[in-house]
């Protein structure tokens, strides 16, 4: 373990606090509530307001990593470097029609996927409320693109429609304020291991479908897997039929390869680069709240989590029977809700079968025609 995995998934406390817009300086002094309200008044005669913004960060690790801040017009309201350490305070004054706001970050220093291209972070703050908060990942990510390829843009219903879409379709687990709001929802040392087991899935499905295309002959980054998902979840399924900019052989592979990764989440196996990314993710836990308790093995299954792995396996079964699809899908019938990893990790027949016929598939499908492709799709959707 290197020391740099120390900042896996690491926390960043932001506070965005304002002086002034001219200026938009960077500061690490506390701002006082009585200069916050003195400020806040003298700004709101002006347009201006002074806004207060605690942030997280769900990714990792950040070594110098840098988070802009855009208004609405695409305009840089705020630059900052992440050190790896989580803890911010910036100052400036947001004008009303600065809002909504869009955060990026690069995320291409992830040492589990050290190499990979990586992809861009996005979330969203719609509009100047008290006690804001954003959480940074690939679920915002993924949720905010959907917000922007949806008529109007970033607005709040719009927002909430994508969040909607999103959790429904790859929620991989995902439960309590998480699930909820994944793109307001700040980690603690009592949820840290339910969003890193998910935001790490969610992002090898993301890695993992570029990967396959590419390897197939078809060049998408992860950024154009990001933005083909997006377009195609407007009208809330990931089913090759969505807006412009939908990719049918995109979506018909994140459709497959979303259940070959929620199956291995299932059994705490999830592969990165072919290495199962638990231990670095437990030790990730540890090193941002050692006072937690909670690792991967402490996150419970979810119904959502084994219908995605099943919908899979029975793709996989019109394209390729084996014995060991039917296997395993008698073995996913005997598991429950709220079941702990490890428990099914001895109902279900070991995964080093499985995942040799589901690559297989895999590439089969890559491959595919334009109508084979639909037909997955199809089959993917439904229900």
């Amino acid at each position: 373990m290197t020391m740099r995995l120390k900042q896996l998934l690491t926390p960043i406390k932001v506070a965005f606090v304002c002086l002034a817009l001219s200026a938009c300086a960077d500061t690490k002094q506390p701002f006082s509530s009585t200069a916050a309200a003195s400020s806040q008044q003298s700004a709101s005669h002006s347009g201006q307001r002074a806004v207060t913004i605690e942030g997280s960060i769900v990714d990792g690790p950040v070594d110098n990593r840098t988070i802009t801040v855009r208004n609405t017009h695409g305009l840089l309201k705020k630059a900052f470097t992440e050190d790896g350490k989580g803890a911010f305070q910036l100052t400036t004054i947001f004008r009303d029609e600065d809002f909504p706001l869009l955060f990026t970050a690069r995320d291409e220093t992830q040492l589990l996927v050290v190499g990979d291209p990586g992809f861009t972070l996005l979330s969203a703050i719609i509009r100047p409320t008290i006690g804001q908060r954003v959480s940074i990942s690939a679920y915002s990510t993924l949720i905010t693109s959907v917000a922007l390829k949806l008529p109007g843009g970033l607005t709040e219903d719009n927002m909430e429609k994508a969040r909607d879409y999103v959790m429904a379709t790859l929620d991989f687990g995902l439960y309590g304020a998480f699930k909820d709001d994944p793109v307001h929802t700040l980690t603690t040392p009592e949820n840290i291991h339910v969003i890193t087991k998910a935001n790490e899935t969610l992002s090898e499905l993301i890695r993992r479908t570029s990967e396959r295309l590419n390897i197939s002959g078809y060049h998408m980054t992860t950024d154009d897997v990001i933005s083909a998902l997006a377009a195609d979840l407007v009208d809330g399924r990931i089913n090759g039929r969505g807006a412009n900019g939908t990719r049918p052989r995109v979506s018909a592979m994140a459709n497959f390869i979303a259940g070959q990764v929620a199956l291995e989440s299932i059994t705490n196996e999830l592969k990165v680069r072919n290495s199962v990314a638990t231990p670095s993710l437990d030790y990730a836990i540890l090193s941002i709240y050692p006072e937690s308790r909670n690792r991967i093995r402490n996150v419970h299954l979810t119904d959502a989590l084994m219908q995605q792995a099943a919908k899979t396996l029975n793709i996989a079964k019109l394209i390729n029977p084996t014995p060991e699809i039917d296997q395993t899908l008698a073995g996913l019938e005997k598991l429950t809700s709220f079941m702990r990893p490890d428990r099914a990790k001895k109902i279900l027949p070991a995964t080093a079968g499985i995942n040799t016929v589901l690559s297989e598939v895999s590439r089969r499908i890559s491959l595919s025609s334009k109508g084979d492709i639909k037909q997955v799709n199809i089959l993917a959707s439904q229900g």
